[in-house]
């Protein structure tokens, strides 16, 4: 590369430097130059890139004219690419591009290639002057399409005399009517929607999903180079002069990709049925990181937990006889953006529900807990007020008046007050209900919650390798369990056999951080994707007690953690069926009350297996092997000695370092030996140095040598 604006020639390599190349980086008037090669890259790009080949015939190639006489079409009012149907006003804006006044022109109207009519304005239009001209009015019905094609004929009597401007081609559109209440699932078709593509590349499509045999609305951001690119699609029109409530329904997955942020979904009601959105009312509008309804994964493919339902008011559109819905994206190259099962309801229809439970998580430290969750009012109807009540073995625990009004698409977080769990597992029903009203939906306001009060601990080190197991199983639709596996005994979430949506946890006792410095984890995992099912897996650690699990260590795909493919039911019968992951957790030293989860989300997939998950009192990512319960070595400079421990288990130990003349260079004891490696700064020169160490009450003498 060369800088600056330097003289001729450039000498490199025993050749003058083609520093006048346009993609160096020369001062701007120092490029006038592309290389063969270059030219014939442009040259193939023209003559083959859908976006680039049109520029061979665009107007833009040819040198401006000084024209006597020249009228030409500057815009077309009606008719547009969609419009409702009902009668319409063919509508055009002509302008005077010559230098002589026009008074009169000839303009040609054809519909479907036949002549419809001509018509002969009378005009006055000087040099740069426009003004619109119409021609008979026409009727449209739904689903109509039609081919407009407009033509001056002749200016002021005479042929004109540049004909580049002289005629324009209208597709338009008529949208199809549906009526309400509407619900659209795109399995199989669009069924009438209407798809706008300006760059006629990607753009909204169907995609199968082939594990629940359904398909939805798409559109490939991850492959779509074109950024800023926008593609509408068009529902049917809707009549809604009726109607008593008004409330639009709909789903939609996307994943973020970090750096990425370009990625949009916006949402219009338009009520001219136009492509032109400047006058229609935005309803829906998320980008980047707000729009992502699960955690980051390459070329997404969501699973049935990772789409959000969106819930919205329409209530300023009841009275209209005419209206359609309009779902926008914006391409930022980022990620697949998915929507499906599109309602519009237009009933007084009740239905409060609780959304999510936000507090606590499925498992708690503590033997009280004040539950947070998400209320919605997913009807059409206000909702003036709702009590929830909190039940457990058929017992109600307390039940709790709000006095909050609800509109149509809110939602609102309440708090409840202090219950008492059981130790170990509980079964908790929230049930919302609306006052004074039936909810017309009842099966979303009740959520059964299965929580556990999690009473073991464990101070780090620590490790769990399940042939006792100490981690807790927290099982709702789906089951964690124990198998047998090439490592005796081990964790399974048995994702092959179980159909059923939904998630389970497998979270660690209460880990007490309290006394590292640097803090890590391991785990084996085992996993043989079964296409096209995936299991989802997040990883999370809480540090209130479980309240929360906030701090993701990994959210991805099981696939991502193996890369193997199997059919039949996976169970790891060698070594290499396993893959250990790494997992730095500095973030919680000094803190007690740690909890690591591991949640699974079923796609009826395949097995998913952890093992020998262990806790490093270190965040060293490839911390020593050794098969012996420990081990005495050196580095290579012989500046440090070092022990380390492998134990099965937890238990006191003590470590005495003596020279050869019997004095004492260290003593310490350790209450919870495991896997800690201890450091010791021992003389360089050759020596020999005495390590006793006991393990629980046994005492072991190793002789260790330091030297060449």
């Amino acid at each position: 590369s060369t800088s600056g604006c330097p003289t001729h020639p450039q000498i490199q390599c025993s050749q003058a430097k083609m520093f006048q190349n346009y993609m160096d980086y020369t001062d701007d008037a120092c490029m006038n130059l592309f290389t063969a090669g270059q030219f014939g890259r442009v040259e193939t790009v023209l003559q083959n890139s859908p976006r680039r080949a049109s520029l061979l015939t665009s107007p833009g190639a040819q040198l401006p004219g000084n024209f006597t006489l020249d009228l030409g079409i500057t815009a077309v009012g009606e008719p547009t690419s969609l419009e409702c149907s009902g009668t319409h006003t063919p509508t055009l804006t002509i302008r005077n591009f010559g230098t002589t006044t026009i008074t009169q022109a000839s303009i040609r109207m054809k519909i479907n290639g036949n002549v419809v009519q001509t018509i002969n304005p009378t005009l006055s239009l000087s040099s740069l002057q426009q003004t619109q001209v119409t021609f008979n009015n026409y009727n449209s019905n739904s689903g109509n399409s039609r081919d407009f094609e407009f033509t001056i004929l002749t200016v002021n009597g005479s042929s004109d005399q540049y004909s580049g401007n002289n005629s324009i081609l209208i597709t338009s559109q008529t949208a199809n009517e549906a009526t309400l209440p509407y619900t659209e699932t795109f399995d199989g078709s669009l069924n009438n929607w209407d798809i706008l593509n300006p760059d006629g590349l990607t753009t909204w499509e169907l995609r199968t999903f082939a594990s629940a045999n359904v398909s939805a609305l798409y559109i490939d951001y991850y492959n779509y180079e074109d950024e800023g690119a926008v593609d509408k699609i068009f529902s049917p029109v809707f009549n809604a002069s009726t109607a008593p409530g008004l409330l639009l329904k709909f789903k939609y997955a996307y994943s973020h990709v970090p750096g990425y942020d370009g990625d949009a979904l916006a949402v219009y009601v338009t009520t001219d049925c136009s492509d032109d959105l400047s006058n229609a009312t935005q309803v829906f509008f998320k980008e980047g990181t707000t729009l992502s309804t699960t955690g980051t994964r390459s070329n997404f493919l969501p699973l049935a937990s990772e789409w959000d339902t969106q819930y919205i008011s329409l209530s300023e559109f009841i009275g209209q006889s005419q209206f359609r819905l309009a779902f926008v994206g914006r391409n930022g190259y980022g990620n697949n953006l998915y929507i499906d099962s599109v309602q519009v309801i237009n009933e007084a229809l009740t239905d409060l529900a609780i959304d999510q439970i936000l507090e606590p998580s499925r498992a708690v430290c503590e033997s009280t807990i004040a539950p947070k969750l998400l209320i919605r009012n997913q009807g059409s109807v206000t909702i003036n007020g709702f009590s929830v009540q909190l039940s457990q073995n058929n017992i109600t625990l307390l039940t709790q008046n709000f006095a909050d009004i609800l509109a149509p698409g809110d939602e609102i977080t309440v708090s409840l007050s202090s219950v008492g769990l059981l130790a170990g597992a509980n079964d908790l029903i929230f049930t919302a209900t609306p006052n004074f009203l039936t909810d017309d939906i009842p099966v979303n306001n009740t959520i059964n919650w299965s929580i556990r009060q999690i009473t073991n601990s464990m101070i780090i080190p620590a490790r769990e390798n399940f042939t006792t197991p100490n981690w807790n199983f927290i099982n709702g639709t789906n089951t964690w369990t124990i198998r047998n596996t090439n490592y005796q005994q081990s964790a399974v979430f048995e994702g092959f056999t179980t159909e059923t949506a939904g998630d389970a946890w497998l979270v660690s006792p209460r880990l007490d951080f309290s006394k590292a410095i640097e803090a890590s984890m391991f785990a084996d995992i085992s996993y043989a994707q079964n296409p096209p099912q995936d299991e989802f897996i997040r990883i999370a650690v809480s540090d209130n007690c479980g309240l929360t699990f906030d701090h993701v260590l990994v959210e991805q795909n099981a696939s991502d953690f193996t890369g193997i493919t199997r059919s039949n039911e996976w169970i790891p019968t060698d070594e290499a069926d396993w893959v250990k992951k790494y997992f730095k957790l500095n973030n919680f030293t000094g803190q007690s009350d740690i909890l690591v989860g591991i949640q699974v989300t079923n796609d009826n997939g395949n097995n998913f297996y952890v093992d020998n998950i262990e806790f490093f009192e270190n965040d060293d990512p490839t911390p020593p092997e050794i098969s012996s319960p420990f081990k005495v070595y050196s580095n290579e400079s012989f500046t440090q000695s070092f022990l380390t421990f492998n134990l099965d288990e937890q238990q006191p130990a003590e470590v005495i370092v003596a020279n050869m003349m019997g004095a004492s260079i260290a003593n310490i004891n350790i209450d919870n030996a495991l896997n800690q490696t201890l450091t010791f700064q021992l003389d360089s020169a050759p020596a020999i140095y005495i390590f006793r160490v006991r393990i629980g009450n046994e005492w072991k003498v190793v002789k260790h040598y330091i030297g060449n």
